[in-house]
């Protein structure tokens, strides 16, 4: 926040009451219910955006209200991010009340009609100018541009007109030759791996909040994540993949995982492009003989996942009217639910043979991570006790083990051997509320964990039964390449515009983010850049040491890459046709 803000912020309120005043200026009962009544609104709005900030990292715009339905399937979640504290905001009201109902004077006083019109014009001449200049200036950092504007006013701003792109986008042909001349690769190679996986079914599981520190650890001789501990023996594994996900959370990794497309940031792609017809690897493979299916415990009209599944072409879709409030965690049926349906479908499909591809979608280690006593837990030290890190970890632990009785129930219909086994995260879930929280994970760790480079890292493990031992590759990427890495061992080319590559193939990579962190953050190999308002006055932190780089001009032609990819992609998803 700085002095800019306090202004625009403070004439933004000004002009609302000045009309106020004029409007209702002789009408005291009536001019005095909209002061406390304006105030009551605003202070809520207030605490609605510092709670979205502390939960997403990011600056709500008017578009955050498309999730306003959504509310009540999270209030476990919403209320877990209440803070004592956030009551000062409230403060004023009740004082507003009692100071009225003693001094009753107060009704009758009123500013005069010419200045209340002076303050008001004077209001929107700095408003005015405030948006000129944000227009001429606009930063890369939305949060960089809420801190100018203030809040209410930065939603304003892009709300109106003159807040479009001022450089009308040219007619740039979008192609897949020009995406990886900017990514700088060139699938035309020989490519390693290719088919290694061929005719196999695909079982694609994300795991909800699931990050990927907790993988490998071990507290009190308990191993958190014994099952992934023991198939990453086997398989692929990807320690250094990165969230990408916009506002749509969960959607939007399903979206990116199946479409290889970035999403917008700011809006849910389910809710903003369901009605296109989008490219997609259900797509992909229905042109090979495979059914596609995704599993979801939740209400599919969540997120508007019942459009969103018919856009992406998935064939079946099993959903809460499927799996039933038998054995309810947090707003689905639990893991084991989840994965025991599951199967008795996928059994029937192993049965007649035809290859398919399984999207499943866990739930039960979902924010606040309330795992019911009854179900297996962590036996964790005292100093764990009332903490949000126990709350994750033992979340964590669940999900893992509900993924080992999915794993067995495979094993035991004769399914796993025919079958690419994938795995990802979608987001981080960890929050860190307390110092006793942060010495927590500092200790496990063996190291001070970071907000950003630990927080957004998520596992990514792929299990092919044609491999015996387990490979571990470093290549820094995102969910927006799982398709890709698919696709490659599934010796299958992918036909359609993607803005992914394949994570064993080509070691370099820039994977680029839009929310959570502002427009024009980047992870490749070395660092984590996160801009200002632009990338000269950006910081940079190291991948290997978690400290902050003092010189990162070297990475400028990175972020043009990334902002360039965004930009395509944009233009890409904004220029599919409708859906018959």
């Amino acid at each position: 926040m700085d002095i800019l803000f306090v202004i625009n912020e403070f004439c933004l309120v000004l002009i609302f009451f000045s009309f106020i005043e004029i409007l209702f200026r002789k009408a005291y009962t009536l001019k005095v219910s909209l002061y406390l009544i304006s105030s009551l609104i605003l202070s809520i709005l207030y605490v609605s955006i510092l709670m979205y900030y502390t939960y997403y990292g990011a600056i709500p715009t008017f578009s955050a209200f498309k999730q306003i339905g959504q509310v009540g399937a999270l209030t476990d979640s919403i209320v877990s991010l209440l803070q004592p504290n956030y009551l000062l905001f409230l403060i004023d009201f009740p004082i507003l009340i009692a100071i009225l109902i003693k001094n009753k004077e107060m009704t009758s006083r009123n500013v005069s009609k010419k200045v209340s019109l002076i303050l008001g014009l004077a209001s929107i001449t700095v408003l005015t100018t405030s948006y000129t200049l944000q227009m001429k200036n606009e930063a890369i950092n939305e949060i960089k541009m809420a801190q100018h504007l203030g809040v209410i006013n930065n939603s304003i701003y892009l709300s109106l007109p003159i807040s479009a792109d001022q450089d009308e986008e040219q007619d740039t042909v979008i192609s897949q030759e020009h995406i990886n001349q900017i990514k700088e690769i060139n699938p035309n190679q020989q490519a390693q791996l290719f088919g290694e996986a061929k005719g196999k079914n695909i079982i694609m599981v994300q795991l909800e909040a699931f990050q990927n520190f907790p993988i490998g650890k071990e507290i009190a001789d308990q191993e958190i994540t014994p099952t992934i501990n023991e198939l990453i023996k086997t398989s692929y594994y990807f320690p250094n993949i990165f969230q990408q996900i916009g506002k749509g959370n969960t959607s939007d990794a399903e979206f990116m995982v199946n479409t290889s497309i970035y999403p917008v940031g700011d809006r849910a792609m389910s809710q903003e492009y369901s009605e296109k017809s989008i490219p997609s690897l259900p797509k992909i493979l229905k042109e090979h003989g495979y059914q596609s299916l995704t599993y979801h415990t939740n209400d599919v009209e969540f997120w508007n996942r019942n459009e969103m599944y018919q856009a992406l072409g998935f064939d079946r879709v099993y959903e809460k009217s499927f799996f039933g409030t038998e054995d309810v965690i947090s707003f689905g049926a639990s893991d084991e639910v989840l994965y025991s349906k599951t199967l008795s479908t996928l059994e029937k499909l192993h049965q007649e043979g035809e290859p398919f591809y399984a999207h499943v979608i866990s739930m039960s280690s979902h924010h606040p991570f309330k795992i019911p006593a009854n179900k297996p837990q962590l036996n964790l030290p005292n100093d764990f006790e009332n903490t949000s890190v126990k709350d994750y970890l033992q979340a964590i632990y669940y999900a893992d083990f509900a993924l080992g009785e999915f794993i067995r129930g495979l094993k035991d219909k004769g399914i796993w051997e025919d079958t690419l086994f994938v795995i990802y995260g979608d987001h981080y879930g960890l929050q860190l509320k307390t110092d006793q929280d942060k010495d927590l994970v500092n200790e496990m760790l063996g190291r001070e964990y970071h907000q950003h480079l630990d927080g957004f890292n998520i596992p990514l493990i792929i299990f092919n039964p044609e491999r015996s031992k387990g490979i571990e590759i470093q290549t820094v990427g995102g969910q927006i390449d799982i398709m890709p890495t698919i696709t490659l061992l599934l010796g299958i080319p992918i036909d359609q515009i993607h803005f992914g590559q394949d994570l064993i193939n080509y070691p370099n990579n820039v994977v680029g983010n839009r929310f959570y962190l502002p427009t024009g953050t980047f992870f490749n190999n070395d660092i984590l850049f996160i801009p200002g308002e632009s990338f000269q006055d950006g910081k940079a932190i190291s991948l290997e040491t978690n400290q902050p780089l003092s010189e990162f001009q070297p990475y400028f032609s990175d972020f043009e890459r990334v902002m360039s990819l965004m930009s395509l992609s944009d233009q890409y998803v904004n220029s599919l046709p409708l859906r018959k």
